[in-house]
């Protein structure tokens, strides 16, 4: 599945496995602009697609976007 190569392979450990029940969201990514949830996705579906998980919305010199900010104050899971 998506969501493991992401966090396995890629190292990119924002996009998290939740409960398993494909209710939770807490794997969901953007993959060309939609969201999607990540565990329900083959990685081979998102060949050649834009990909975009939690990690890619800082800006460049890594401050972080109001959402990211929100997780990081609050303890968002």
């Amino acid at each position: 599945m998506l969501v493991h190569i992401l966090r396995e392979e890629l190292e990119l450990t924002g996009t998290h496995v939740g409960y398993d029940t494909l209710q939770c969201g807490a794997c969901v990514v953007h993959v060309n602009g939609k969201a999607v949830k990540s565990c329900t996705m083959l990685a081979v579906e998102a060949d050649g697609a834009e990909v975009s998980t939690i990690e890619g919305e800082a800006a460049a010199d890594g401050t972080l976007n109001t959402i990211q900010q929100a997780f990081q104050d609050y303890h968002g899971l």
